[in-house]
Formats: C-alpha cells, sequence, structure tokens
C-alpha cells in the first residue's frame, strides 16, 4: 500500500528541504575561501577580535593603542600586541508558521516558501562549516532545535520544519472548525530567538509580518545590536499586485469582512527595519526556494 502523495504546495516536505542542499553548491564550495576553512562562512570581518595572538616589536602602520607595556619595559623596545578575530559562525533560522502564513493564492503556501528558504540557507551554513538551528513558530507554540554544527542538525531540522508545519495546518483546521482563531504577536518569539544564538551569531527570521505586535520594532532595534539580523519577507503574488477595489476576507477572529489590501512593503516599514540595522530580503513565495548572496557577517 503506497503513501498518499505530498503536496508541494501545501506541505512541508523532509525530502525536499534535504534536496535543498545541492542547490548553489557548487556556488557555496567556490563563495568559501580555503583559509576560512574549517570554521565557516565567507564574510566581513568586524573589528580586530578580542583574543591575543602574538607579542611582536612595534612595524610601521600598527596601531599603538594596541601598544604591550609588560613587553616594552622588559626588552626596552616598543611592542605590541596583535589579534585574532573570534566569529561565532552560528546562525538560528526562526520560521514563521502562525496562521496568517498558512495561505496562498498561486504556487505555494508562504509558510511552505519561508521553510524551503530557511532550508536552503541553514545548508549554506553547515555546508560553510558554521552551526545552525530552529525556532519554528506556530499558535500557541514554539518547536527549538538548538544551534549545532554537522550534517545531522540540519537532518533534525528539515525534520522539525515538517512536523511543526503539520502541526501548525492541523490547529489552524481545528481553530477555524471551533471558530477561535488567535494569533499571538510575533515580537516575544522573536525576542527570545536572541537568547537562543550566542553573542555574534545571525538569525535569519522567514515571516510575512503579519501581526508583529507593538514591541516589534523594539525587538528588531536590540537585536540588531547585538546580533546579524536578517528579516525574509515572504510575498505572495497577490500582495506584490493587489487589487484596487475591497475584497471579502476572514479575520484573526474568523468573522467575514471586508477591506483592502495593503501593498507588500508594508507601508514603508522595511526602510525603517533597515535603519534600525536589521537586513531584509523580499522572496516570492512562488519562486524557487533559495536566498542568493547571503552574507551572515
Amino acid at each position: 500500500m503506497s503513501a498518499a502523495p505530498r503536496n508541494s504546495a501545501t506541505e512541508v516536505a523532509f525530502d525536499a528541504l534535504v534536496a535543498l542542499r545541492h542547490t548553489g553548491a557548487a556556488a557555496r564550495r567556490r563563495a568559501v575561501p580555503s583559509v576560512l576553512r574549517p570554521g565557516g562562512f565567507a564574510g566581513r570581518r568586524r573589528g580586530h577580535g578580542l583574543d591575543i595572538n602574538d607579542v611582536r616589536p612595534f612595524a610601521e602602520g600598527d596601531d599603538l593603542r594596541h601598544a604591550d607595556a609588560a613587553a616594552t619595559a622588559r626588552t626596552g623596545r616598543l611592542h605590541v600586541r596583535t589579534f585574532h578575530e573570534e566569529r561565532d559562525r552560528a546562525a538560528l533560522l526562526v520560521a514563521d508558521f502562525r496562521s496568517p502564513m498558512l495561505w496562498a493564492t498561486r504556487g505555494r503556501l508562504r509558510s511552505v516558501a519561508a521553510a524551503e528558504v530557511l532550508a536552503a540557507a541553514g545548508w549554506e551554513v553547515i555546508d560553510g562549516g558554521g552551526k545552525a538551528g530552529l525556532l519554528a513558530v506556530r499558535d500557541g507554540a514554539l518547536d527549538h532545535v538548538p544551534v549545532r554544527a554537522r550534517e545531522a542538525t540540519m537532518m533534525q531540522i528539515a525534520g522539525a520544519l515538517e512536523d511543526s508545519h503539520r502541526r501548525a495546518l492541523a490547529h489552524a483546521r481545528e481553530a477555524a472548525a471551533s471558530g477561535r482563531r488567535t494569533t499571538e504577536p510575533l515580537a516575544a518569539s522573536l525576542e527570545r530567538a536572541g537568547r537562543l544564538v550566542p553573542p555574534g551569531g545571525a538569525i535569519l527570521c522567514a515571516t510575512g509580518l503579519d501581526t508583529p505586535g507593538a514591541a516589534f520594532d523594539a525587538v528588531v532595534g536590540a537585536l540588531a545590536r547585538r546580533r546579524r539580523l536578517t528579516l525574509i519577507l515572504i510575498r505572495d503574488p497577490f500582495e506584490a499586485t493587489p487589487p484596487a477595489g475591497r475584497i471579502t476576507f476572514y479575520g484573526d477572529d474568523g468573522i467575514v469582512t471586508e477591506g483592502r489590501f495593503s501593498a507588500a512593503d508594508k507601508g514603508g516599514r522595511i526602510a525603517a527595519f533597515e535603519a534600525l540595522g536589521a537586513r531584509v530580503r523580499i522572496v516570492d513565495s512562488a519562486a524557487p526556494a533559495r536566498l542568493d548572496g547571503l552574507d551572515l557577517s
């Protein structure tokens, strides 16, 4: 007896997420200089680092602020400290599977697109020698895979994405049938994500930015100061070119109402997030799952 075929537009499939490892794999290998292996993906260096690498005589061009008083006094010749960069090549993937993400007009559900683009990014991190973890946000629940290295971690993340999305769909169906539909703001979950990734690590949050919460901007600003935060905005084709007239839709409370659909830039908030220090990428839900030019430096 064969299993029922999966619907790739509405379901997150473990096999599909694993297969994304090979999307652009050759390009990823070329992008990671051998001098950085083992130990992570390429990126801009952030300062001099904190760990002392060596103490040596002063040379033209050295920064006098790094003078080593003890070595200078002992030898009678000016010595300076050199440092090596310490970067935590870790990324936490945050998947928004709350009920507002579970829809589409063409192609995949926005939630499916979010899972696939995060999986593609996760493979890029792991294959670059880094570490990855997952925080999947559902209505009333969170699913977490700790940040770790190696291929086995991405396999666990792929399985968790599949399971979490299945549970999110089941919960949405039950909520719709009972007429009790509630969506908690994303801000609290994103704030928690900041505590699950090491300092200096990266957070990639794939969301449609529905019901972000009043504190969302403050959370974005705080995280961007301590982590490398990328907001991946998943956009349905309907959002890119919304109709001019009024449409009928279900609100979060399950009540049928009418309204106008706003444009996909969320009222110009993208520029505001970038001003707070976050990086913003827009991904069309109907497009292939890839995040070209990923830079987590």
